[in-house]
């Protein structure tokens, strides 16, 4: 009874007249109904777009009034962004004809100018099979299409960061897949990081044990740092393992850095402090030993000038005289070692003349081939018009033997080829490794004397100890040898470059600054072979 008494006054109701009050309070709540959605409610022509109805909200999306909006023909059409006035009214006309309801972003300008950005979701109203009309709701996503555009710079510039940078940035998942590879750390390698994405980090030919068993490790969930030589490169390797909420692995994250020119120069770095530490030692030795020399000298001097006396004073015969000599001929032999020791400290005195590079070592040939053993080969190729060099002729000699003797002592027994040679070279600003420079020897053309051998060659620990005093690998008490050819050759300003390897000879190059306007003056007859005396 209940429920057919309510039927009952339902249709009373509805059959009763609606008072324009009624109406009136009935489209005000559907006003504001639609004016409480965020953003214009509309309805327009589905040809010519001409709005029949908007919301008030449209005078705060761009700013103009809302009659503007109705009775402005082509106000739509007029107000659309210049780059969206093509494609936008002809999308809609596709699906409107289509019966279709759309959604599509565009962007529209306001009355200040501004560019606001919409999202307009469009349903069609259709009789017989044709559209009548198109309702909608346009709503402002100004900003959240500014954050998607910061977003993409954003992510631009990361890509771009990395893209450029000498980095590796790469992602295995716990599958062991590579699923990230960026940056242009192959580059020097030549591989193009996007040919790893999709392997199997195990699969690719490349791949060192090195890094695979790193990568096993990050996979297992220890976060490290490693570095990795790959491809005659130096890369400096973090590894980070990607853990779920329950604590699981998800795969791994690694960033390779690219150092190798970082270390390149930490190891030129280390080669010249190597090369000034040795300098310096052997600059305190040379004043060691340069200062003994000077009073040893003064020490000689005394004794040569007593025996010379004494040898006077004594008579032919006697026993003592013999004593005499004897006396004399040992403190003459202790002066020629002085005079290593100066050489070495390279504080000698020097003739210095101009010579002819190339002829003088010529004229030496027959001296060095006496000092060469059977078995050993001596070519000399020796180049024609050199620039003259300033030298004494009694160092240069001592220098030419020196490097002889030790090349054919390097060659032993076995078979072997010496070779001399003279040459031009423009000597750089800076020192090669393995280069001992004089203090003052200055940059530019120089006259050089080369000297190699087929010899056993030496170890790095061996040829870093060659110029120090009395060093020697065949037996002790060997002298200055090479000690004293340096300190020659520090006199003359010069420089000594050494390169040696186990297995493969020695070759020594020692150069002489040369004096292009000077002309040489050739050496006298059998200047050579007297200077070596």
């Amino acid at each position: 009874m209940a429920s057919a008494e309510r039927n009952s006054r339902a249709t009373r109701d509805a059959d009763a007249p609606v008072s324009d009050a009624s109406i009136a309070r009935r489209l005000k709540e559907v006003e504001e109904l639609l004016e409480s959605v965020g953003g214009i409610v509309w309805e327009a022509d589905p040809e010519t777009f001409e709005f029949h109805y908007v919301s008030t909200q449209a005078e705060r999306l761009l700013g103009y009034p809302r009659a503007r909006w109705l009775e402005t023909p082509d106000f739509w059409l007029e107000h659309l962004h210049r780059d969206d006035r093509v494609w936008v009214p002809q999308r809609c006309r596709e699906m409107t004809a289509a019966l279709r309801s759309h959604d599509i972003e565009y962007r529209m300008i306001g009355a200040d100018g501004r560019t606001v950005w919409v999202r307009d979701i469009v349903n069609v109203v259709a009789d017989g099979g044709r559209p009548v009309r198109c309702r909608g709701v346009m709503v402002d996503i100004s900003a959240r299409k500014e954050a998607e555009e910061a977003l993409r710079v954003s992510e631009q510039r990361l890509r771009t960061l990395v893209t450029h940078a000498p980095v590796v940035l790469f992602t295995v998942n716990r599958h062991g897949i590579i699923e990230v590879c960026e940056g242009s750390g192959l580059d020097p390698a030549g591989i193009d990081p996007s040919e790893l994405i999709g392997l199997s980090y195990t699969d690719w030919p490349r791949t060192t044990p090195s890094m695979k068993q790193n990568v096993a490790r990050a996979l297992a969930g220890e976060s490290f740092s490693a570095v990795l030589n790959f491809e005659e490169r130096v890369y400096v390797v973090r590894y980070t393992p990607i853990w779920t909420e329950r604590g699981g692995i998800d795969g791994m994250i690694g960033v390779a850095t690219d150092v190798t020119e970082r270390e390149r120069a930490e190891q030129h770095r280390r080669q010249l402090e190597a090369q000034m530490q040795q300098t310096q030692r052997l600059e305190s030795l040379g004043m060691l030993a340069g200062g003994i020399a000077h009073d040893f000298n003064n020490l000689l001097t005394t004794i040569l000038g007593s025996a010379s006396l004494a040898l006077e004073d004594l008579p032919r015969g006697l026993p003592a005289r013999t004593n005499v000599e004897r006396i004399r001929r040992a403190a003459e032999t202790a002066g020629r070692l002085t005079n290593q020791l100066l050489a070495y400290a390279g504080k000698n005195e020097f003739d210095i003349r101009s010579i002819d590079f190339s002829t003088f070592v010529e004229g030496m040939t027959d001296l060095l081939r006496v000092s060469v053993a059977k078995n050993a080969e001596l070519r000399c190729a020796c180049a024609k018009g050199l620039p003259a060099v300033d030298c004494d002729a009694a160092g240069l000699t001592q220098v030419v033997l020196n490097l002889v003797t030790n090349a054919a002592e390097a060659v032993g027994d076995a078979p072997g080829v010496i070779d001399v040679r003279t040459g031009l070279e423009d000597l750089g600003p800076e020192a090669a490794p393995g280069e001992y420079r004089g203090h003052d020897c200055a940059a530019g053309p120089c006259v050089y004397l080369e000297v190699s051998d087929t010899g056993v060659g030496m170890p790095a620990e061996v040829r870093s100890r060659i110029f120090d005093p009395f060093f020697s690998t065949k037996y002790p008490g060997r002298g200055l040898g090479l000690a004293a050819m340096l300190g020659i050759v520090h006199g003359h300003r010069g420089a000594v470059r050494v390169s040696s390897e186990p297995g493969r000879g020695t070759t020594f190059r020692v150069l002489f600054p040369c004096r292009p306007d000077t002309a040489p003056e050739p050496p006298a007859a059998g200047e050579a072979s007297a200077a070596a005396h």
